[in-house]
């Protein structure tokens, strides 16, 4: 599969370096050699939530939180050098305001001891964070069944990035610099470049109203993935994902309704959720008889389509796919196009079977 560079987001460590005067030692020795000060912004070409809510499209969503991994560099847990202990192992960091800083209320620092490679890291981040990762060992995730809300969608949305190599005090080409003072001593620091991906796929279904039907006559459709993957691995050292489990149901918005489910908005009328990648034999439903399916319930009829089709024939990571849904009175019809996270691929109109 082709390498999507896909939506990113930028995380930066900052290097907080300690320079004390020659009199204070005990305060030399207790400042923190090197620490990370994490940022959340995303870079991003295209993620909407729905017409009218944006989320995670530039930073990590406040209130979201990134699980880290910070080990000596070319070890996958911790280990001690010259007597000290070493090793962040699902440290936590939140985002709380709109600013693209990350907090913890202890931030990790560089090792002190050792020397060349040994006082280097190698950094694995994610979010959500899942307080019972406690190893780079591969985990489940799995995305929620109703995504309607903001909550569960960003609960969905699995974010993955690593760097690794020279990440010490003198990583080049700083971002950042700035000095603090710490015990009555002068603390310098910068900050590291650092990227997460979004990496599961993203479904985006829109409705409109066709002929002989009226954007009112759709108030209160719903829409729902039936059988797409919900549930796989992620290796928090190399990202791979694997999905192993399929939902019977992933709800995905109610038209003319904001994402509370409660309070009407005309302008709600497509909504995304987030899946695994599947293979074509998995959206097919070849390989468990079970194909990955859109299901409308519009005036108490419900309607049912597959999205697997001749032009779109697998989910692929990394890529939004759009299906445009248009109900009419003599019928229902859709056209997909997949997003410009691969600029190569042009629309492509599809003509489902409705069942």
């Amino acid at each position: 599969m082709k390498y999507i560079h896909g939506i990113l987001t930028t995380l930066a460590a900052g290097l907080l370096l300690a320079a004390c005067s020659a009199d204070s030692a005990s305060v030399e020795n207790e400042l923190p050699q090197a620490q990370f000060i994490l940022n959340g912004s995303i870079y991003s070409e295209a993620t909407t939530r729905s017409v009218n809510t944006a989320l995670q499209t530039t930073k990590i969503a406040v209130g979201n939180t990134v699980g880290a991994f910070i080990l000596r560099k070319g070890e996958t847990a911790a280990q001690t050098v010259d007597g000290e202990a070493y090793g962040y192992l699902n440290k936590e960091f939140t985002s709380v305001d709109a600013t693209t800083q990350l907090y913890s209320p202890e931030q990790p620092l560089f090792p002190a001891k050792g020397t060349g490679d040994q006082k280097k890291v190698d950094i694995y981040a994610y979010a959500p964070r899942n307080a019972a990762w406690t190893s780079l060992a591969a985990q489940t995730f799995t995305v929620k069944a109703d995504q309607t809300s903001d909550a569960n969608y960003i609960a969905s949305d699995l974010l993955w990035g690593t760097r690794s190599g020279n990440v010490d005090p003198t990583d080049p080409a700083p971002t950042y610099t700035g000095s603090a003072e710490h015990d009555g001593g002068t603390l310098s620091y910068q900050l590291v470049p650092f990227r997460f991906r979004h990496m599961l796929t993203q479904i985006q279904i829109n409705v409109t109203a066709g002929d002989g039907v009226s954007a009112s006559d759709l108030k209160g459709t719903t829409v729902k993935l039936i059988n797409a993957g919900n549930t796989g691995s992620i290796d928090l050292t190399d990202g791979t994902i694997t999905q192993t489990g399929k939902a019977n149901y992933i709800d995905v918005f109610k038209y003319g309704y904001k994402q509370d489910g409660t309070t009407e908005d005309a302008s709600c009328t497509g909504g995304v959720a987030i899946v695994y990648p599947h293979t074509a034999a998995q959206l097919a439903g070849t390989v468990d008889s079970k194909p990955v399916k859109v299901q409308l319930t519009f005036n108490s009829f419900t309607f049912s389509a597959s999205l697997a089709t001749a032009n779109i024939t697998e989910w692929e990571q990394y890529k939004k796919y759009t299906y445009n849904v248009r109900i009419s009175s003599d019928g229902i019809s859709f056209s997909a196009a997949i997003s410009p996270w691969d600029t190569s691929e042009a629309d492509r109109p599809v003509t489902p079977v409705f069942q």
